[in-house]
């Protein structure tokens, strides 16, 4: 219930996803798939926020989302495409506008290259983690702080271990 709701003897029923509810991400994320992938977008087997796009193929685009931002490189004609596309669908009040070339999004750094291959990595996303400095003995536990900044460690290198510019399909 959101404010200013009346808690009388009505029922509403919402015909589509409400920003604020809680399932308001996975409806967005379901309806923006479902708009890419019938514009020949693919999504990744192994990431569902990168989407790719392949011609006679070729690679010619790659788009990552996080909520409702959208990072894409490839071929200036298949990013103008997706740009108009979009701007149809979802920029009634506001621009879409893309970034062109080089970009990092959510810790990857893309690079679409003039030969029309690109670059994908997590360098420096992950030589910015700081080391963790272990006060104990091994043989005490760990405090409450070294397991903490531990786990995240772990968490930023398994984030990277699956970060593979072969396993996008």
């Amino acid at each position: 219930q959101w404010p200013g709701a009346s808690t009388g003897d009505l029922i509403w029923k919402l015909l589509a996803g409400l920003y604020g509810l809680k399932d308001a991400p996975r409806l967005w994320i379901l309806y923006l798939s479902s708009f890419l992938t019938a514009r020949g977008w693919v999504c990744s087997k192994w990431d569902e926020q990168i989407f790719y796009k392949k011609e006679d193929g070729v690679l010619v685009g790659l788009c990552s989302v996080h909520m409702d931002d959208l990072a894409a490189t490839g071929r200036k004609l298949v990013l103008d495409l997706l740009c108009k596309e979009l701007q149809t669908e979802f920029g009634k009040d506001k621009p879409v506008t893309l970034q062109r070339g080089s970009y990092e999004h959510l810790g990857y750094r893309y690079e679409w290259l003039r030969d029309g291959s690109y670059t994908m990595d997590l360098n420096e996303f992950l030589m910015a983690q700081a080391p963790v400095e272990i006060t104990q003995s091994l043989q005490t536990a760990l405090l409450d702080k070294e397991f903490s900044l531990l786990r995240g460690i772990n968490g930023t290198l398994s984030f990277g271990a699956g970060a593979r510019p072969d396993a996008l399909g």
